[in-house]
């Protein structure tokens, strides 16, 4: 049996365009240290990362790769 995660976990596409956004008015450096920040936060040694962190990950990428 597959056990799905609450929808608690999961960013609603308003709070994801909100993310978005807010890090679109960093600065580049800024958005690049979230990236980083979240990164690490994904890291399996504390077990599967929450698909709230992935969002987020996804998110600032985005970003990033629209500004290179």
């Amino acid at each position: 049996m597959i056990c799905c995660p609450a929808m608690a976990d999961f960013l609603s596409k308003e709070e994801l365009q909100a993310l978005s956004d807010e890090l679109s008015k960093l600065s580049p450096w800024h958005v690049r240290e979230f990236y980083q920040k979240v990164w690490a936060a994904c890291g399996l040694a504390a077990g599967v990362p929450r698909p709230r962190v992935i969002q987020e990950l996804v998110t600032a990428w985005k970003l990033l790769r629209k500004w290179k």
